[in-house]
């Protein structure tokens, strides 16, 4: 995760207190939370439940803090930035609609598709990568849009 994306991993299979599984957490180079999904084959709704865990994620910081605190320590539990939170969707293939998808979605989604060449190399290449603006940024403008 390091080398290819400039993430910090945190573990694998992180069970959700909705009884699913997250297939690997970590900390961007912005110290935002990211959620890497996994998939090995096209139509395996890699977004949807991605977004889905995405927003479990959001809804449960603590639980997130925790887990930084405990294998990176306190010192990135404080550098922690939660206004731009990712999500990193790795797959064999994606389909139009789930690119055209990705586009629509106010939310920090990168598509990556990976090939395999043999047991020794493979390609990893970003299919679509959607960011927007800090979390911060899009209350405070709300705000001031509802409240003048």
């Amino acid at each position: 995760m390091e080398k290819f994306f400039e993430v910090r991993f945190l573990c694998s299979e992180y069970i959700t207190t909705y009884g699913g599984r997250i297939d690997s957490l970590g900390i961007d180079e912005n110290n935002c939370p990211v959620i890497f999904e996994y998939k090995r084959a096209i139509n395996e709704n890699v977004i949807n439940q991605g977004l889905f865990y995405l927003d479990w994620l959001l809804d449960h910081k603590v639980d997130f803090e925790l887990l930084v605190m405990k294998i990176l320590g306190n010192e990135n539990f404080d550098k922690l930035d939660w206004s731009m939170p990712r999500l990193i969707c790795i797959a064999s293939d994606f389909t139009k609609f789930d690119e055209y998808a990705v586009k629509q979605i106010n939310r920090n989604i990168d598509l990556i598709r990976y090939k395999k060449f043999g047991n020794e190399l493979i390609l990893l290449e970003l299919i679509n990568s959607n960011t927007t603006k800090p979390v911060k940024d899009i209350s405070d403008n709300n705000f001031k849009t509802n409240h003048r």
